[in-house]
């Protein structure tokens, strides 16, 4: 999804933009749909060629301030990779003609998700290590039963 902002110059675009612009077919594994516009959760630092913070666009996001905004744009700027995460927000930087922009995509959700998802799979694989002892101990004990009586 940063990489769809950063191609539309910052912002999430709109169903048909992303139609238009064949998004879809550069990102197959991106799904946008009619609300992702308005439910996608981002803010974007603008910087000039000095590398000075000229603007932040935090239309679309109310969880962090604009100092934090600046903090997080400052230091991904700083950092070598161009993509990368700083707490749960998805970063990008893109490199304009005039200026740099860095898009941080809040990823809280998704976040949560997979750790619920975690959870899920490590109980479910402890009931069943748990589940394949307790057969396999009857299982065993019953095989187990007519060579003890011969060799008793």
């Amino acid at each position: 999804m940063t990489q769809v902002i950063s191609l539309n110059n910052g912002l999430v675009p709109n169903i048909q933009e992303y139609k238009n612009n064949n998004y879809s077919e550069m990102l197959p594994y991106l799904s946008i749909n009619e609300e992702s516009e308005y439910e996608t959760r981002y803010f974007v630092v603008y910087f000039n060629e000095d590398d000075e913070a000229e603007n932040i666009n935090m239309e679309h996001i109310a969880s962090v301030s604009w100092d934090d905004a600046l903090e997080m744009g400052e230091t991904a700027l700083g950092n070598e990779k161009t993509t990368g995460y700083l707490d749960q927000y998805r970063y990008r930087i893109t490199e304009g003609d005039n200026n740099t922009f860095t898009v941080f995509l809040d990823c809280s959700k998704d976040f949560s998700a997979r750790q619920v998802i975690m959870r899920i799979v490590g109980v479910t694989a402890i009931a069943i290590v748990i589940l394949v002892t307790l057969v396999f101990g009857f299982i065993s004990k019953r095989v187990v039963k007519p060579f003890a009586k011969n060799s008793a």
